[in-house]
């Protein structure tokens, strides 16, 4: 049994978009239609449109006293270059579905 604690820090220094496999990653990821959307009335929503690659909704929203909360992504927020998209958006989206697929086999 081990005991004890392995940190890793990560702390990218350049850009996603300095190695083409980022660029791919960048290109597909700020072209994505927007999982959130802005109502006339100027309150955000889960745009229950968006389906994941099977055809499921996969969105998290819960309504609250202050209306809908909404797990989406205003997609259309990061420019062309991807620029402002942040250096460990890959990390974090591989966790997400690696923690994911993980709880999916184990339900």
């Amino acid at each position: 049994i081990m005991r004890g604690f392995i940190g890793v820090k990560y702390s990218p220094s350049t850009s996603l978009t300095s190695t083409s496999r980022g660029q791919i990653f960048v290109d597909s990821f700020i072209h994505e239609p927007d999982t959130r959307v802005l109502r006339s009335d100027g309150t955000w929503d889960c745009d229950e449109d968006a389906l994941d690659d099977s055809g499921d909704f996969f969105l998290y929203s819960q309504h609250s006293a202050n209306g809908v909360v909404c797990g989406g992504i205003q997609y259309s927020y990061f420019n062309e270059t991807g620029e402002n998209v942040y250096p460990n958006a890959a990390l974090v989206y591989d966790a997400v579905y690696a923690v994911a697929y993980a709880a999916h086999h184990l339900i």
